[in-house]
């Protein structure tokens, strides 16, 4: 029974180790850039936005409190990978422009705001989330400016930058 069970944990082990130094597995986008935004930038940053009026120690849940800030500055900095993902369009199916020197900064923007607000959940420091919050709204302006901003909903210029003033 001991042999047996070593011999399980040996395979296990073995098998973790394979997985763990193996390649990722690339997989073709499941969403539109707008899909992400609305499925996981939005609502994360809204839990991060509601931290600057509810204190997130009041309330300690899997989901909720300084949890749910952690997740959500997990969420964005994660997310900048996925806007950053090969093949994927935006709403009006023109592609994402990933290699795009700006998107590209724009990502590592949403990165680091990501990040600065997970720290901040960390450290339970309200009144540094407080002003990771501009961080956040500062990375999606800029842009949301260029790319979301230049022109209407659906239109043909939706995602393309906009021209120079």
């Amino acid at each position: 029974m001991r042999a047996a069970f070593t011999v399980i944990a040996l395979s296990c082990t073995m098998a973790m180790g394979h997985a763990q130094s193996a390649s990722p597995v690339a997989s073709e986008p499941t969403g539109t850039l707008q899909q992400v935004m609305q499925g996981i930038l939005y609502p994360n940053s809204n839990v991060i936005f509601d931290a600057q009026e509810a204190d997130p120690g009041a309330a300690e849940g899997m989901y909720s409190g300084w949890v749910g800030v952690e997740n959500a500055g997990i969420a964005l900095a994660e997310a900048a990978d996925l806007i950053m993902k090969p093949d994927r369009v935006c709403s009006n199916g023109t592609p994402v422009p990933v290699e795009s020197e700006d998107w590209i900064k724009f990502a590592e923007g949403l990165r680091a705001a990501g990040q600065a607000t997970l720290a901040a959940a960390q450290a339970k420091d309200q009144d540094q989330v407080i002003e990771i919050t501009g961080n956040v709204a500062d990375a999606c302006y800029v842009c949301h400016e260029v790319y979301r901003d230049a022109g209407a909903a659906g239109s043909p210029e939706r995602c393309v930058p906009a021209p120079p003033l």
